[in-house]
Order: C-alpha cells, then sequence, then structure tokens
C-alpha cells in the first residue's frame, strides 16, 4: 500500500519504501503524453536509473529562500567579476550548486507556481501575472502536502503577486505579507519578518516548512545608501549610453515615462552597477538569516535551498531592466544550490541542465521519503543525476499579457548545449525582428550573441519538434482570470513600485 501523507509525520516514517523513482516518473508521463507518443519527450524530464531510495529523511526540516530577478551570472560563485554575493559564495560552497540551472517562466507567479507543483506553465495556466490571472484551487502545491504530512508552513512574502489575493499561498497555514504590514518589503524587514517566523515555527515542535522570499534585486534598483552606489563608476561599470524612448516599451531602448527610467539617465551601465548594489545589499541580509540558523544549530536539522523565480535582462538582446517576455539566458537561468544537514557533497556542481519545477519532487524525496511523491520532474539530489549520460531536454517558456488571450508562448528548449529560441506567434517574432527561431551553442556563446540556425538547420527542425511535441502532447490550459477582482490599496501601491501596473 502506497504511503499516506498523515503517516509521515514522524520525522522517521515507518512505513515501506516508495516506489521507485522510474517507476513514479513514468507514470505521470503517460498521463502527460498519452500512449507511445512519450518517446521523444521522456527526454523532457528524463529520470534519473532506479537507486535504492533513502529510508529516512535526509533533514527534520525545509527552509527555502528564492530571491526575485536574481540572474545566475551576477553572483560570484557563476564567475562575476564584481563582488555582489561573498556571503552567498560561502553558502554555496558548502553547499550542491547547480550550474544550469532554468526556470519554466521568467516571472514570479508563473516561475514559483511550476516550482511548486512540478508542472509547466502552459500546462497549469499561470501564464502571466496582475492581470487577473489566479492560481487554480485544485493545482496541487508543495506546501499542501508537506502541511498535510503535518508540517507547520509559513511564507515571509514581499511581493504582492505572490499574495493571498493571487491564490498562490495554498497550504501555508502561516502567511506574511510584508506590503500590508508596517515596515516595509526590504530585505532588512524580511529578514526580521523571517526570524518572527522561525521562533513561531519553533514553537510548534513540529517539522515545519519556512520559505522566506526576497525582492529586492528587482526594479527600482534602489539599495539603501550604503549599498546604492557601491559600484557605479568602479572599475568594471562600461559607459554605454541608449536612447530614452517616450513610448512605454522595453526594446530598443530605455522607456523614459514608465518605471525604467531614473531621472533621465541613458547609461546602461550605471543601472547594472545599481542592480549589482541591490544584490549585494540583499546578499548581507540573507546571511543575517543564515547567522541565525547557525546560531541556533537549526542548519544542522534542515535541508536548505536558495535560488530564484528568475533572472533579469539588464539591455540583453536590447530588452531594458525587465524579464518575462524572453527566454533568453538572462531571464531564465538563475542559481540554485542545496545544503544538507550532513553534506556530503559539499563544493560539487552538477552542471547538467535542470528544471526548477523539480523542486517539488526533489524535496518530498528528500523530507518523506517513504511517501508515493505526487509531483513530476526529477529528484535533483539523485547521486545519478550527474553521472547519467542520457540525452536531456529542459524548456523555458516566455511571454507577455497576450499570451492569455492567444496561448502561443515562446519556448526555449536546449539540451547539454545548444539552444533554440522559438518564437510561436507573431508579436513575439516582430520583437525579434520578424524571427521565428534562434539556435545558439551555450558551450561556446553564453551570452546568446551569434544566431546558428541558418547553418544547423538539423538541431532547429530537432528541437523545434520537440516543442511541438510538448504543446501537442499536452495542450495548452485555460488560465484562470478574474478581471473583476479588487485588490487591497497596499497591493496596488506595491504592484506600482514594482512596475507590474501604471
Amino acid at each position: 500500500m502506497p504511503t499516506t501523507l498523515a503517516a509521515a509525520v514522524s520525522p522517521v516514517p515507518m512505513s515501506p519504501p516508495r516506489a521507485p523513482a522510474s517507476r513514479c516518473c513514468e507514470s505521470w508521463r503517460g498521463a502527460l503524453l498519452g500512449g507511445a507518443a512519450a518517446s521523444l519527450l521522456t527526454l523532457v524530464s528524463a529520470c534519473p536509473a532506479p537507486e535504492a531510495p533513502p529510508t529516512e529523511p535526509v533533514a527534520e526540516h525545509l527552509i527555502l529562500i528564492t530571491v526575485d530577478t536574481l540572474r545566475a551570472d551576477h553572483l560570484g560563485f557563476h564567475g562575476y567579476v564584481r563582488p555582489t554575493s561573498p556571503n552567498l559564495d560561502r553558502f554555496a560552497a558548502a553547499g550542491l550548486v547547480f550550474d544550469q540551472a532554468w526556470v519554466q517562466w521568467p516571472a514570479t507567479t508563473p516561475s514559483m507556481t511550476s516550482m511548486f507543483s512540478g508542472t509547466y506553465p502552459h500546462a497549469n495556466g499561470v501564464v502571466v501575472q496582475a492581470h487577473g490571472q489566479k492560481v487554480p484551487d485544485d493545482l496541487l502545491l508543495l506546501p499542501e502536502v508537506l502541511r498535510d504530512a503535518g508540517f507547520h508552513t509559513a511564507a515571509v512574502v514581499s511581493n504582492s503577486v505572490l499574495g493571498l489575493e493571487s491564490n498562490f499561498p495554498q497550504g501555508f497555514l502561516s502567511v506574511r505579507e510584508l506590503w500590508k504590514e508596517t515596515g516595509g518589503s526590504r530585505a532588512e524587514r524580511v529578514t526580521a519578518v523571517a526570524f518572527e517566523e522561525l521562533d513561531r515555527a519553533l514553537e510548534t515542535g513540529n517539522r515545519f516548512f519556512l520559505w522566506v522570499h526576497y525582492v529586492d534585486p528587482h526594479w527600482p534598483y534602489s539599495a539603501p545608501p550604503q549599498e546604492q552606489d557601491r559600484f557605479v563608476g568602479d572599475e568594471h561599470h562600461e559607459v554605454r549610453r541608449v536612447p530614452l524612448h517616450e513610448e512605454d516599451h522595453y526594446n530598443d531602448g530605455i522607456s523614459s515615462k514608465r518605471w525604467q527610467s531614473v531621472e533621465g539617465i541613458d547609461d546602461v551601465g550605471w543601472y547594472v552597477a545599481r542592480y549589482d548594489g541591490e544584490i549585494r545589499y540583499t546578499d548581507a541580509q540573507i546571511q543575517r538569516f543564515l547567522d541565525r540558523l547557525a546560531a541556533d544549530a537549526i542548519d544542522e536539522r534542515a535541508l536548505v535551498v536558495l535560488t530564484a523565480d528568475h533572472g533579469e535582462s539588464l539591455g540583453d538582446h536590447e530588452y531594458y531592466f525587465a524579464h518575462g517576455q524572453y527566454a533568453y539566458q538572462a531571464d531564465v537561468h538563475v542559481p540554485l544550490v542545496f545544503r544538507r544537514p550532513v553534506e556530503d557533497r559539499a563544493g560539487e556542481r552538477v552542471t547538467r541542465p535542470v528544471e526548477l519545477r523539480s523542486l517539488a519532487r526533489t524535496v518530498v524525496s528528500a523530507l518523506l521519503p517513504q511517501v508515493d511523491n505526487p509531483f513530476p520532474g526529477e529528484d535533483l539530489l539523485s547521486s545519478s543525476l550527474e553521472q547519467s549520460q542520457e540525452p536531456v531536454l529542459v524548456f523555458s517558456q516566455a511571454g507577455g499579457p497576450e499570451t492569455l488571450r492567444n496561448a502561443s508562448y515562446t519556448v526555449a528548449v536546449r539540451d547539454r548545449s545548444t539552444k533554440l529560441v522559438h518564437a510561436r506567434n507573431g508579436w513575439a517574432r516582430r520583437l525579434r525582428g520578424g524571427r521565428h527561431v534562434e539556435l545558439y551553442d551555450l558551450s561556446r556563446d553564453p551570452d546568446e550573441l551569434h544566431d546558428l540556425a541558418p547553418s544547423r538547420p538539423e538541431d532547429v527542425r530537432r528541437l523545434v519538434f520537440a516543442v511541438r511535441e510538448l504543446f501537442e502532447r499536452r495542450p495548452p490550459t485555460e488560465p484562470t482570470l478574474d478581471d473583476s477582482q479588487s485588490v487591497s490599496e497596499e497591493t496596488r501601491r506595491n504592484l506600482r513600485t514594482l512596475g507590474y501596473i501604471d
């Protein structure tokens, strides 16, 4: 008999082991694809070779730290030249680092929904935010599974598109919406509230899941004074002036009318330096939280995960100070670090591409090893993941509010080195100068500067076919919209500050 969630309340469940990962993966694959057509898309989330499942949890608790708008290549442990992340670099050195982690949509609500459900955005219907989009009630999310297994579940949230009005925090017993509280949503306040929620979790005496979401790297790139201009004018500041547009758009220049510009400044390097200052400030505040975990020896009992909901385009592909419209590396490549109480893989780096949607499956495998895992994806902590030589395909999707009308998204797909960007509608193609496919060799061209599509038609056909199979075998789900839904004035102010509404 499958172990029920209720039976897993004990830190050391005593029920029989769950089914091997390969069998669980095949069952959801069949539901996703139907019949023999699964042959190609077994690559979409290839399972590692079967191995003996653990008989005990790898940790008692789960602490998930997510940082809004944090691109991987602006961190020291991913090779960045500025000292933006000295504390996170030390954390990464003591954990397991995934060098090529992709989000499944470079916008907060779709990305986090995919991360917590194990599903692709087009399949769950959450493809945009702040436009009446709500997370469906019937979509199973990680906090619900952990809550039902006896965990105390708490969320410290600093971005209103993840608040209760979006229906995202399903399964959390405590939700702190900082934009509605005195003190605001800055990283310093996030850490202070995380301390409060940590104390409450410990008082319950139960296993707990604490999710802490920092928003500061998000626009408007305005860290406190001691960090705001730390990198402005330094030896890495490259002055590059671009047009200031009068129109409200993100491409081929900086909009001078909306929230993307500051006091008419047209130097891209200035904005990049301010973005890096935000990372440095957030890095220090996360360290305060990590210090608390160490002081109380909580890190000796908890699985601590660090990642981001998406990156940020800083003029990459002429897309300025925004995210969500494109599936280029600047937007979809994020940090991912796991640190376990007994980390026998400290300092190890996984170079194989992975999808953040596998987070839910990985966590359940680690914390509830004797429960049948309800989430699709891979177990990212499997020791065979990096050693496997099986072909790999990972996907990301992107698009703006227009995707709600035509269910036609830009899709990126990559194997171990080759990446295809496929613009599936006219609007997305216009943004790319009419191109509908682009092909990049990420091993030689990580910044995606040289489009190889004209010279490698076989790779284009192979990867376009994979994209078509993904959508044909799992058609898009109609988004859950409620345009009439009113939001609180506090939420409206937060959405305006972050640039989601005018």
